[in-house]
């Protein structure tokens, strides 16, 4: 990879992905998979174009060949490249070799056999490692590992008629069998109970913020509002949420396999930039191509595959947790915990809607009982706004930080 006199710039992406995967029939691994893919990206910067091309394994001396006559194709691309920054952020814990983290899938099974034998599991659990790699002759070098498992158990009762009751999710950096035992334990004791849902004009509600955090993703993109196709055009500035609520884009730790760059080699500092701060909306999230049309800097924004030209098509927001626990913010108040919920989504209004297929009463951050089906209903400024309560501090159940709104709730 080298420049010339005139001002071309080679960059190359490659992302590398290991696997072992065990999939899981009633409650026994059926079988163990491992694999592991690179795919690797070629661009060429020339006169204001951009010619790409990629290919399954490492680059070759044929891939940079193909970009660099891609250039011919014309595609504009007129920003400058990253350049004169080098990093390397890892975030993988201690190594756990196949073999162990399969007789660890076996302990974590024969337990819930033994504890929960009125319950079959299946699906899979996966031990995910990754590292992405940017880097070009103008100085740019940045490298980003990571490591992760996650569990995936659909439930069933051995006597329902459904497809599946209730899941056992988690994704956390080592293999945790004591947490997610305790999981399981929280929520197969309170699926065996029926409990009464809590009542009101609107219930409070713990939920996962990804059930909702979709509008607002779609409304910030900044491709959108500078086209004025946003719900947020001609708003930056004002405070249209709760003081209580902040959103940032995320390329933290908390996030797994997130880069701390995004596909334009832009680093911001913290790996965090405020969106939404204390109500306040700051600023849409941004490509290099948004950013130029908001006359504004790139948030570092940027996705797409390793064979394309980058582009905006979403990034990985997070709400800002406040200092209280769920049981804090729950303040001694039953709540609705939404733990299944599909099929639902926003109008173009920000008005919410989503039946809840599992949801069951929870106290003190407890989960108590289950309860019949329902569907939810909010809007999105009054999600983030008036109803808002918090995300929590702690991360009470299956590794996550809790949710805490305001719903109308009513009968599935």
């Amino acid at each position: 990879m080298s420049g010339d006199a005139t001002g071309t710039v080679r960059e190359s992406i490659r992302l590398s992905v290991r696997e072992t995967a065990v999939s899981v029939s009633l409650g026994r691994i059926d079988s163990v998979r491992t694999r592991r893919i690179v795919r690797s990206g070629c661009r060429v910067y020339a006169d204001g174009c951009l010619g790409v091309a990629g290919t399954l394994g490492e680059a070759t001396a044929a891939t940079w060949a193909e970009a660099e006559a891609n250039l011919a194709l014309r595609i504009p691309y007129p920003y400058a490249p990253g350049r004169d920054l080098a990093r390397a952020r890892d975030l993988r814990g201690p190594a756990l070799a196949d073999d162990a983290f399969v007789r660890a899938c076996e302990g974590l099974l024969e337990a819930l056999r033994r504890s929960h034998p009125e319950y079959l599991f299946s699906n899979r659990i996966a031990l995910t490692e990754t590292e992405t790699t940017l880097a070009n002759d103008a100085g740019l070098d940045l490298v980003n590992r990571d490591r992760s498992v996650v569990v995936a158990l659909i439930i069933k009762h051995r006597d329902s008629v459904h497809i599946f009751d209730a899941g056992l999710f988690r994704q956390d950096r080592a293999f945790d069998a004591e947490a997610l035992l305790a999981d399981a334990r929280e929520l197969l004791d309170a699926f065996g109970r029926k409990a009464v849902r809590p009542v009101g004009e609107k219930v409070l509600a713990v939920l996962q913020a990804d059930l909702v955090l979709g509008k607002l993703e779609e409304s910030l993109n900044g491709e959108s509002v500078a086209k004025g196709a946003s719900l947020f055009c001609g708003r930056m500035g004002e405070r249209l949420f709760s003081p209580a609520f902040s959103l940032v884009q995320d390329r933290t730790d908390e996030a797994y396999h997130v880069p701390f760059f995004d596909m334009e080699g832009v680093v911001n500092p913290g790996d965090r930039v405020p969106l939404i701060e204390n109500g306040v909306l700051l600023r849409p999230y941004s490509d290099r191509k948004a950013a130029a049309l908001l006359g504004e800097p790139s948030t570092g924004a940027a996705s797409g595959a390793y064979d394309e030209t980058p582009g905006l098509s979403g990034t990985n927001l997070s709400i800002v947790p406040g200092t209280r626990t769920l049981a804090e913010l729950l303040g001694g108040e039953p709540a609705l915990a939404v733990l299944v919920a599909s099929g639902g989504d926003f109008t173009p209004r920000g008005d919410f809607a989503s039946p809840v297929q599992l949801a069951m009463r929870i106290e003190d951050g407890r989960l108590q009982g289950r309860l019949p089906d329902c569907s939810v209903r909010g809007n999105l400024f009054e999600l983030f706004g008036d109803d808002f309560v918090g995300l929590s501090s702690d991360r009470p159940f299956m590794g996550e930080r809790a949710l805490v709104v305001r719903l109308a709730v009513s009968d599935g």
